[in-house]
């Protein structure tokens, strides 16, 4: 009898554990959905993210980051009003890089067909490459390029443009570097080693996270609507913050510079983009509207205070097909030789 009531009371202790460590579980199971909704980054905080990551890889490879998308593509086109305030085509633009190569691409739409524009390839060790397409019908069509009065001065200052035309300028950081460090030009080769360490792009990224000017939030209007069923978010834009930026960045700019050249006098002590730091006004700032797909940035929309716009396609493919490009100028080679000229 006395082993019933025992047997009997150990199964209540024993159901009683069971109903505690479930509700324990119950608990947890709540608290971690909770946690998971209150504290995980909301679908427009990954959007940003995997685009901020996406980009930061491309313009500076270095940069270690765990990015969604080793691939991006951005279809650019400029609409402005003239003065009836009707709607006219003008250059667009396409961008499209990795953690390897970027490349630029800016053209008249008009014109397409006579391979009008200016391209531009960077690589991930400091080379650049630059094409700029048409530019010898232009000076000879174009009354304004045709009498520029720099081009009487120095008649072969117009075949040295002609003999650019459509082919491909070559810069190498690296090269630069070897080249003139033998010739004891430290200056030359300081700059070169800025660009190629990318070191202005990353004291941006340090100023900009230091005093953020951008915030956002989700679009209550109408007058702005998705193009592939995604939400609109509004990006607003401080100004006051942005002309901190802007002259915190010129600071750094104007200093590197200075280190390289070696100006150390109080004098000289000054920011040499002084003239340049913007004081940004609130109503100049234009409307920036994204549109967010999953967690992808998929469409931009830039509108001026003019009525001016600017209008971003983004997309993220798997392969890029960059052009092939050639060491067919020397950038350094033109510069010399145009200084040349111009002090004969």
């Amino acid at each position: 009898m006395g082993n019933n009531n025992t047997d009997a009371t150990k199964n209540k202790h024993q159901k009683k554990k069971i109903i505690i460590c479930a509700v324990i579980a119950l608990i947890l199971i709540v608290c971690g959905v909770v946690c998971l909704l209150v504290f995980m980054p909301s679908q427009a905080d990954r959007a940003f993210s995997n685009f901020r990551d996406t980009v930061k890889s491309v313009i500076d490879p270095s940069a270690n980051t765990n990015i969604k998308h080793k691939n991006i593509v951005a279809e650019i086109s400029f609409l402005t009003k003239d003065s009836s305030r009707a709607s006219s085509a003008n250059p667009s633009m396409t961008i499209q890089g990795n953690n390897e190569k970027a490349y630029i691409k800016i053209y008249n739409s008009d014109k397409v067909s006579n391979e009008s524009g200016v391209e531009a390839t960077a690589t991930r060790n400091g080379e650049l490459y630059v094409k700029i397409s048409g530019i010898g019908n232009a000076i000879e069509n174009d009354s304004e390029l045709s009498t520029l009065k720099q081009f009487e001065e120095i008649p072969a200052l117009k075949s040295i443009f002609k003999d650019l035309d459509n082919k491909w300028l070559y810069f190498s950081a690296p090269e630069v570097e070897e080249t003139f460090s033998a010739y004891g030009d430290n200056i030359v080769t300081c700059l070169a080693r800025e660009y190629k360490n990318r070191a202005i792009i990353k004291k941006a990224e340090e100023i900009y996270n230091a005093d953020k000017f951008l915030s956002y939030e989700e679009y209550e209007g109408s007058d702005i609507e998705p193009t592939k069923s995604g939400k609109i978010y509004e990006v607003k834009i401080n100004s006051n913050k942005l002309s901190s930026f802007a002259k915190s960045l010129s600071e750094t700019a104007s200093n590197n510079i200075k280190n390289c050249v070696g100006v150390s006098s109080e004098e000289d002590n000054q920011n040499i983009f002084e003239e340049l730091e913007p004081s940004i006004k609130e109503e100049v700032i234009p409307k920036m509207y994204v549109e967010i797909v999953d967690t992808d940035i998929v469409n931009a929309r830039i509108i001026s205070a003019e009525g001016d716009e600017v209008n971003i396609v983004f997309s993220y493919p798997e392969s890029i097909d960059f052009p092939a490009v050639e060491k067919e100028k020397s950038i350094i080679e033109l510069i010399t030789k145009i200084m040349s000229d111009v002090g004969a």
